[in-house]
This record gives C-alpha cells, sequence and structure tokens, in this order.
C-alpha cells in the first residue's frame, strides 16, 4: 500500500471520528436533524442517533487497522450512500433543515455539500477496492 493510500483511509478515518464525535457533542442537535426527515414515517432520532454514531466511529477503527480496512471502506461507501440518498431525497421534498452531517461546520451550500459527499463515496470505494483480500 503506497503513501497515497495511506493518506486516503486515514483522511476518511479522520472524518468520521470528526463526524462520530460531533454529533456526540451536538446529541440532542443530532436527533432533532434526523427527526425532521420527511422520508422517515415517524421521529426516530433517539433510535438511529446511537447507530450512526457507532457506525461512524467502528469504521473509523476498521480503517485503522489493515486487517479491516477492505472491510470498512466498503461499510464506509454503503453509510455514506444511504445518507446521500436520504438527504437527497429529503431535501427533494423540500426540507431544508439541517442535514445532521457536521454541527461544528456549517455547510449551507447544498450543492457543495452533496459533492463533498459524492467525494467520500469515491474515496471509501477506492479504499475497498486497492485493499489486499486478506
Amino acid at each position: 500500500m503506497g503513501k497515497l493510500d495511506n493518506l486516503i483511509w486515514a483522511f476518511l478515518a479522520a472524518m468520521l471520528v470528526f463526524s462520530g464525535i460531533d454529533k456526540l457533542v451536538h446529541y440532542q442537535g443530532f436527533i432533532n436533524a434526523i427527526n425532521d426527515y420527511r422520508i422517515l414515517p415517524l421521529p426516530m432520532g433517539p433510535f438511529l442517533a446511537p447507530l450512526i454514531i457507532s457506525a461512524e466511529l467502528a469504521i473509523a477503527l476498521g480503517l485503522c487497522r489493515s486487517s479491516w480496512r477492505r472491510a470498512a471502506g466498503l461499510h464506509s461507501a454503503v453509510l455514506l450512500l444511504i445518507f446521500t440518498l436520504g438527504w437527497t431525497a429529503n431535501w427533494t421534498l423540500g426540507s431544508r433543515g439541517i442535514c445532521g452531517c457536521w454541527f461544528s461546520i456549517n455547510m449551507v451550500d447544498d450543492e457543495a455539500h452533496l459533492v463533498l459527499n459524492l467525494i467520500l463515496i469515491v474515496l471509501s470505494i477506492f479504499v475497498w477496492l486497492s485493499t489486499a483480500k486478506t
């Protein structure tokens, strides 16, 4: 694995750790953001919040261990894809509430937010495909 590969998985891990910790620091705000999603049939923030935060932190840990990196890259891509599709559907339905990704960093521009998510998905797929099977 080259220096670029290491930089990519380390960047993804750092983004996921920051995101998970940011959600913990702003936990009630994260629950409220989830509850504002129009695509959910009922307020699911209290149920989904701990699962999402745990998934982000577990994937970040997996990216840091070479024997888990391939699976963590795939899980990162899937988690980001699910979130991006949900966020896009919610945005399409007219919701302009906070997405819940970041609270310490305000992503006001919806298009920039979507582009960032797509870049993170591509990087996650790169980690998944470039990591040797163990």
